[in-house]
């Protein structure tokens, strides 16, 4: 007799094969991190009901995937309570044990298997995708509420208003049926303990950063309008309202509109601080031999900005060359230098730091500024990359 959900039952000698321990601990893990299952009784945390459909009965597994453990197999039409769900999988309980079943093979007694969350820090990102580095779509603030649809890793999936996308759970409260609160599980299962969460709220009191390398801070929320001005990494603004997309700030003593995904946390890496101190000399002129803040020269700049962290480049754009091991274009990442050959000749004539998304800041002719490696001048002259920091 085969059992539904799409995987004939693995047997060795006649025994059922049974997997690690360990593998159903941590399979386990991604739907306790949503929830505590361990702590609260299953009829409380019971999202709905499901009824099993299969004529041959439904395989109950240790995990959400089909090489978990059966624990046992739950016969035609038996009743049980659907604590979550996500990826074709519902992790339920029947029979006071708790387990995954497939579930395209269970009739819900309501189509939709979700539950509300609350916001439960000062304010989080609502992101396009589960990670860091994805698209930000909304700013979140504490006490607004979610839907939430299901769970990947340690993210969770939840609608906002007409937005889907992504939360990381630790920073929501999932709310019962009933009305009461379920803190995440991060806190109080030692059984799988979760790793810290991402750097992915917003600082207290208000206050975020410029996380782009020359962001447009702009009277209205859309890419035709006036900028007030450029804002250099790092700057330090005050969010006041999330428009979708956009976010409305107060910098010096104005009030403006920032693409949100070009506002985070406050930078601590070494190549942010070291960008960070280039962009304060943002403007200043270009003096040929300068190396000092009334005046600078493209290899004065790069040697001056690296001096305040203990690192002693020398003095001339092909000298630096030998202060780094050689990169790729394609493994830049901020903080290494970029090279620029003016007549091809495989000398350096030009030297910048390199701050992400294509961009660097340097010394031209102009002044300190940022240009992009795809700007014609500078994509014709490109000559190598060097990593000066670990």
């Amino acid at each position: 007799m085969v059992f539904a959900d799409r995987r004939p039952l693995h047997k060795k000698r006649g025994v059922v094969h049974m997997r690690r321990i360990g593998k159903r601990v941590g399979r386990f893990a991604l739907c306790a991190a949503l929830i505590i299952v361990t702590c609260c009784s299953s009829a409380a945390l019971a999202l709905t009901t499901g009824v099993v459909n299969s004529q041959s009965g439904l395989r109950l597994r240790s995990g959400p995937d089909t090489s978990s453990d059966t624990i046992t197999v739950i016969g035609h039409g038996t009743t049980v309570e659907v604590i979550c769900a996500y990826n074709g999988w519902c992790n339920v309980s029947v029979n006071g044990q708790t387990g995954y079943m497939a579930q395209e093979y269970l009739n819900l007694s309501s189509p939709e298997c979700a539950m509300t969350g609350t916001v439960n820090v000062t304010a989080v990102n609502l992101r396009a995708a589960p990670g860091t580095s994805s698209n930000i779509l909304k700013l979140l603030y504490q006490g607004e509420q979610v839907t939430i649809l299901g769970i990947e890793g340690k993210w969770s999936r939840v609608a906002y208003n007409s937005l889907t996308g992504f939360i990381y759970t630790e920073y929501l409260s999932i709310l019962s049926q009933g009305g009461g609160t379920y803190q995440s599980a991060a806190a109080q299962t030692s059984a799988a303990p979760l790793a810290a969460a991402p750097q992915d709220v917003s600082q207290p009191a208000g206050t975020m950063y410029i996380t782009g390398y020359g962001v447009n801070f702009r009277a209205e929320p859309n890419t035709s309008c006036a900028v007030y001005e450029v804002l250099p990494f790092g700057t330090a603004v005050t969010p006041v309202e999330v428009l979708d997309s956009w976010t409305k700030v107060s910098y010096n003593g104005r009030t403006g509109y920032i693409y949100s995904q070009y506002l985070g946390a406050a930078p601590d890496t070494l190549a942010s601080k070291i960008i960070a101190k280039a962009a304060e000399y943002l403007g200043t002129p270009y003096v040929y031999g300068g190396s000092t803040p009334s005046g600078f020269d493209c290899s004065g700049f790069t040697k001056y900005v690296f001096s305040f962290f203990d690192y002693n480049l020398n003095r001339t754009a092909h000298g630096q060359i030998s202060d780094g091991r050689s990169i790729t274009q394609s493994e830049l990442r901020p903080g290494d230098l970029v090279f620029f050959s003016e007549g091809r000749t495989g000398y350096a004539t030009h030297v910048g730091i390199y701050t992400g998304n294509g961009e660097f800041i340097h010394s031209s002719n102009r002044g300190v500024v940022y240009n992009n490696l795809t700007d014609c001048y500078y994509a014709d002259y490109y000559m190598c990359a060097v990593r000066v920091l670990p």
